[in-house]
């Protein structure tokens, strides 16, 4: 291997890249997932509250691509934080064993990246694409294996983990993540050759189609006869609600992944650039986790709520998304109970618009569901006979409107003062990136109690 320039520290390298690589490209491939994982599903890969993952329909991007699902946008992105923590927790743990700078500015380690990925790309057009795997997964069957693989990977490295501080460290980690490698490939194989497998072993080769695809999707019920009243929802509402929503869900999610990202350039090559350069980098980081989480963020709730027409067919309310021109949901008149205008959407106030909150269905078929936003709520109430007490919307509580907007606000002028310094501390990037989102999520409890 010496004589091949192949040493323990490419090697290593190599396979973390590798790994890394293969759950971006679980992420890319979940987006056509054609099947609806099941609600019972749980376990590493699994997105919960997401403002899409419930939303049906599907958009054709190019002829020459399966249909993308939005329901599965919130596991695609959701694997990047996956990514971030494996490859920082990896970075912590391997520092002391390689020297990745120096790996870096070998070409032999870049050109079996590419190696690498060609054959990955590869194999994914020729499998999953030409072979229509993709038919028969959901984006939770998708994304797991690989996400197995890194757990199972970061487990034997804290067991081993004192072993890594010996001279013979670096044959350690590489001994640990060939043998993982080889485990995975051999628990898939054995999981399609046997119908008698060990529970470790069908869950290291990963959930099998018949586990994760949700075949008996139900259907939204939708009356023949044509609607007797439509509603759209308010454009302007919805767009202004997606940008108020959108910053502060921004930063909360986005901090901690470009903290995570910032963390692993820190360690890895961040000798290699000047102070400037590093803080340059540190800025581009934090703008860009901002704009590009909230462009997600705004994206996904306009996708969710903006196509939105309010039908009434018959005895029932359909929710009817005219951009993927498909039901998302109905309910009949009689279920709909607990009606009142949702007084904590600070857009609706702007706007004059307003929301109504309800809950359809009983037992275990409850739904929380809303109506509008509509600008004209008396009409809504009239086509859809719904039994609202009063349309009046409470006035916002200053106190804590005040302090939920101020305390976020003073934290985050201090901080960025203190990061703009020429040589700002390592307290305050950590503050900013890991404890800042935490004084997010305090402020917008207090912000809600402002509309209680």
């Amino acid at each position: 291997m010496i004589w091949l320039h192949w040493e323990a520290d490419i090697l290593i390298l190599l396979y973390i890249v590798e790994l890394l690589f293969l759950l971006l490209l679980a992420g890319v491939k979940s987006l056509f997932a054609a099947h609806p994982p099941k609600e019972t599903e749980s376990d590493l890969a699994t997105v919960s509250n997401a403002t899409l993952s419930d939303t049906r329909g599907s958009v054709t991007v190019v002829s020459w691509l399966p249909p993308i699902y939005p329901r599965n946008v919130p596991y695609a992105f959701g694997i990047t934080r996956r990514i971030l923590w494996l490859a920082l927790v990896l970075t912590i743990m391997l520092s002391t064993v390689i020297e990745p700078l120096q790996v870096l500015q070998q070409p032999v380690f870049w050109a079996a990246v590419v190696a690498l990925v060609s054959g990955h790309l590869a194999e994914t057009v020729t499998q999953y694409f030409d072979h229509a795997e993709y038919e028969q997964l959901s984006p939770y069957g998708v994304l797991e294996p690989p996400a197995r693989q890194g757990f199972l990977l970061v487990m034997l490295l804290l067991v081993l983990g004192a072993l890594l501080e010996t001279g013979i460290g670096s044959i350690v980690a590489l001994s640990i993540l060939v043998s993982v490698k080889i485990l995975s490939d051999w628990a898939v194989y054995h999981v399609d050759q046997s119908t008698s497998v060990s529970r470790f072993t069908r869950w290291l080769a990963g959930p099998g189609e018949r586990d994760t695809a949700d075949s008996c999707a139900t259907q939204v019920p939708v009356p023949s006869e044509e609607p007797t009243a439509r509603i759209q929802a308010d454009q302007r509402t919805v767009l202004l609600s997606s940008v108020f929503r959108s910053i502060p869900k921004s930063l909360q999610k986005q901090l901690p992944l470009a903290g995570m990202a910032w963390l692993v350039l820190l360690i890895t090559v961040g000798e290699a650039f000047s102070a400037l350069q590093f803080q340059l980098i540190t800025l581009g980081l934090i703008l860009g986790a901002f704009i590009f989480g909230t462009i997600i963020e705004a994206g996904g709730w306009y996708v969710r709520y903006g196509g939105i027409e309010y039908q009434r067919r018959g005895d029932r309310v359909v929710a009817y998304d005219r951009f993927f021109e498909i039901p998302q949901w109905s309910t009949p008149l009689n279920e709909i109970r607990n009606v009142e205008v949702a007084s904590g959407r600070l857009a609706d106030r702007f706007t004059d618009a307003q929301t109504f909150s309800m809950t359809s269905g009983w037992d275990d078929n409850d739904a929380d569901r809303v109506i509008g936003p509509t600008a004209d709520p008396d009409t809504a109430i009239e086509k859809f006979s719904l039994p609202v007490v009063t349309t009046a919307v409470a006035p916002i509580r200053r106190g804590p409107a005040v302090i939920a907007l101020c305390v976020p606000l003073l934290a985050l002028i201090g901080t960025l003062w203190a990061i703009s310094r020429a040589s700002p501390s390592l307290q305050a990037l950590l503050f900013f990136f890991f404890v800042f989102p935490v004084v997010i999520l305090i402020s917008q409890r207090i912000w809600k109690r402002a509309y209680s």
